[in-house]
């Protein structure tokens, strides 16, 4: 009877050691996966110098090539910011508009904005289209205030449809609007009048930047 008080009583033990004994098997286990797959995650890595080196000299061997055939690239600098015409009328509305100030190669949307009448359904068009229409000058007081609008006609040019319109949105918004033959630049003494209508006839202020020789 002692025997079997005694056996009952030790089947926990052999239990709780049979659960240690699994639980360290199973860690052990994995443990030892762990460090199989470590083992291959280090293997790769140290391969990937090799390789890396391979790319980059690769890569030097196609830049190389590259300069020896005279391959397509995607984008070169201008030459110029602006035309001859273009910088030549520059340098003139900078020296007769001391007390203006000038700005090449402007879209329209930077001298006018939809009205807030307009419905919002045709908002995201209207502004389309004053992103797309772009003009050589734009003329604004030291305020930044848009007050003339000047484009550069070009004989390959020719008459275009959007000019008509330019002007047409220009004249609504209350800004000045003149095109300007490139073949016929002003003379000096008739860009302050050209650019600012009756306000051009006000005595010209002291000229604070030259004409670049």
């Amino acid at each position: 009877m002692t025997s079997v008080y005694l056996l009952l009583l030790l089947i926990p033990v052999f239990a709780a050691i049979y659960i240690f004994w699994d639980y360290r098997r199973r860690t052990a286990q994995r443990d030892a996966n762990t460090a199989e797959r470590l083992q291959d995650v280090i293997g790769v890595a140290a391969q990937a110098p090799r390789f890396g080196q391979g790319l980059a000299a690769n890569s030097s061997a196609g830049s190389a090539e590259a300069k020896d055939t005279g391959a397509i690239v995607s984008y070169v600098r201008r030459d110029r910011l602006l035309s001859a015409p273009q910088t030549l009328l520059y340098y003139l509305l900078k020296n007769e508009l001391p007390d203006h100030l000038v700005f090449a190669q402007m879209t329209l949307a930077s001298v006018l904005e939809t009205a807030p009448g307009v419905a919002d359904h045709a908002r995201a068009e209207m502004a389309r289209r004053l992103r797309d229409h772009k003009v050589d000058f734009v003329i604004s007081d030291k305020r930044m205030h848009p007050v003339t609008v000047l484009k550069l006609n070009t004989p390959a040019e020719g008459a275009r449809n959007e000019l008509s319109s330019t002007q047409r949105w220009l004249s609504e918004a209350g800004v000045r609007y003149v095109e300007i033959d490139a073949r016929a630049l002003p003379r000096k003494e008739a860009i302050r009048s050209l650019a600012l209508g009756e306000a051009g006839h006000a005595q010209k202020p002291e000229a604070s930047t030259q004409i670049a020789g």
